[in-house]
């Protein structure tokens, strides 16, 4: 189920700390998608929210279920529709405004 402000639910990369924003962007990107990284990590950094970078990802699951690789194949789609790929706390979206990104951050905090 997508959110209000639009993420999906994806299984976490591996690694990615909870309660941080996890933002992807390959190595040696196009300017523009250099451009709206640095700008949405600044916002995120601005509005104190802890933030991982990060160019790629792996998956720390064991025997996964169907819906575990069901959320992994939505993980992997985010990323591939470009950069920045941004996941938190469960929720993944490309190229997300910075606006979407700190309330979704903002909405999964309190919802804990």
């Amino acid at each position: 189920m997508t959110s209000a402000n639009g993420f999906v639910p994806v299984e976490m990369p591996g690694g990615t700390p909870r309660n941080a924003v996890l933002v992807l962007a390959p190595r040696n990107c196009p300017s523009d998608q250099a451009q709206r990284t640095e700008a949405l990590v600044a916002a995120l950094g601005r509005a104190g929210i802890p933030v991982v970078r990060g160019d790629g990802f792996s998956f720390d699951v064991a025997n996964p279920t169907r819906e575990q690789m069901q959320a992994m194949e939505r993980t992997v789609e985010v990323f591939k529709r470009g950069a920045p790929a941004v996941y938190v706390n469960g929720m993944g979206m490309s190229n997300p405004s910075a606006a979407q990104a700190i309330a979704e951050y903002r909405a999964l905090r309190t919802r804990r």
